[in-house]
C-alpha cells in the first residue's frame, strides 16, 4: 500500500497540558492530569477511546490509498480490541472511591483478593473491612430467589474486585442505622444482568444495580426513612465525590455510590420531603 496510515482519536483536553492524549499516553496521562481523580480519568479515557473508534472518529491522512477499503473496515476494528484489550479495569484505579467511601465511614481498607471467593469468605472480607450489622448473606441473597433459581442463580456474589462497593454501601448502610436509632433491611445490592432485566424484578437498564454500585434500603417506618434521608442529604453535601444516587420512596431508598450515571435523584410513589430538619 502507498502512503502511510495516521490517526488522531479524540480525547479531553488534559487540564495541566491542554493537549490532547494518546492511546499509548493515556495511563500516564491519568495520574498526571488528574491526580485527585484517577478512577474517574481511566475510565473516562478508555471508554472515550472506545467510542471514538467505534464511531469512525479517526482522523486518517489524506495520502491513504482510498481504494483499499477492506483494510479501511478492518483498521478500526483491529485498534477498537487493542483499546478495550488495554482499557481493562485497573484495580487500582476502579477501587479508589469505594476505599475512599470505606475510610470515610470509619472502615478499613482490606485486599479482598486475600479471601476466598465464597460467601465465607466474603463475610471474613466484611468483618476485616469494619461492617458490623450487615451480613454477606443479606447481601448477597436474592429479593426474588425464585426469579435467580429460574437463571441458575443459588445467591448473587459478585467477583472479588466489586467486594469494596459491597463494603463501602454497608458501612453506609451501617451509619444510617446508627444516625436513625433504626433497624434497616438490605433489600437489593448486586443484580446480575439478566436476573435484573427480568420482567418480575424490573430493574433499570442502565442501573446501579448490574454494576454493585447501589443498595435499597427498607425502613420500618415513614418517619425513619425520614431521618434517613436528612442524613444521606448532608452527607451529599459533606461528600459530593460520593456522587450518590438517590432513589426515595415512603418507605425506602435506593443509596448508590460512584455511579456510572453520576450523581441524580428520583422519586416512587408514596415519597414526601422530610417534615423536620435534623442534624445529618
Amino acid at each position: 500500500m502507498a502512503g502511510s496510515l495516521k490517526y488522531t482519536p479524540v480525547f479531553p483536553a488534559c487540564p495541566k497540558t491542554e493537549g490532547f492524549r494518546g492511546i499509548s499516553r493515556c495511563t500516564r496521562d491519568i495520574v498526571t492530569c488528574w491526580p485527585g481523580q484517577a478512577e474517574a480519568a481511566a475510565l473516562d479515557c478508555s471508554a472515550r477511546a472506545a467510542v471514538d473508534l467505534i464511531r469512525g472518529n479517526v482522523a486518517i491522512s489524506e495520502d491513504v490509498q482510498t481504494d483499499t477499503v477492506q483494510f479501511k473496515t478492518l483498521l478500526p476494528a483491529g485498534m477498537l480490541v487493542a483499546v478495550l484489550c488495554n482499557a481493562a479495569p485497573n484495580p487500582s484505579f476502579e477501587s479508589d472511591i469505594y476505599t475512599r467511601s470505606i475510610r470515610e465511614f470509619g472502615g478499613n481498607r482490606v485486599n479482598p483478593m486475600a479471601y476466598s471467593e465464597t460467601t465465607a469468605g466474603f463475610q471474613s472480607y466484611l468483618t476485616d473491612s469494619g461492617v458490623k450489622i450487615v451480613s454477606a448473606r443479606e447481601l448477597i441473597l436474592p429479593n426474588h430467589p425464585d426469579v435467580a433459581a429460574r437463571l441458575g442463580f443459588h445467591d448473587f456474589l459478585p467477583p472479588r474486585s466489586w467486594w469494596p462497593r459491597g463494603a463501602a454501601l454497608a458501612l453506609l448502610t451501617q451509619r444510617i442505622e446508627f444516625k436513625t436509632n433504626s433497624l434497616v433491611r438490605v433489600r437489593n445490592w448486586w443484580r446480575p444482568t439478566a436476573y435484573n432485566s427480568d420482567p418480575a424484578v424490573g430493574g433499570a437498564r442502565a442501573g446501579d444495580h448490574p454494576t454493585a454500585s447501589a443498595v435499597d434500603l427498607d425502613y420500618r417506618t415513614i418517619s425513619d426513612r425520614m431521618r434517613a434521608e436528612l442524613f444521606l442529604r448532608a452527607l451529599e453535601k459533606r461528600c459530593p465525590w460520593l456522587q450518590l444516587s438517590l432513589g426515595l420512596g415512603a418507605l425506602t431508598t435506593h443509596v448508590g455510590i460512584g455511579s456510572l450515571n453520576g450523581h441524580r435523584e428520583w422519586h416512587y410513589e408514596g415519597w414526601r420531603p422530610p417534615t423536620a430538619k435534623r442534624n445529618g
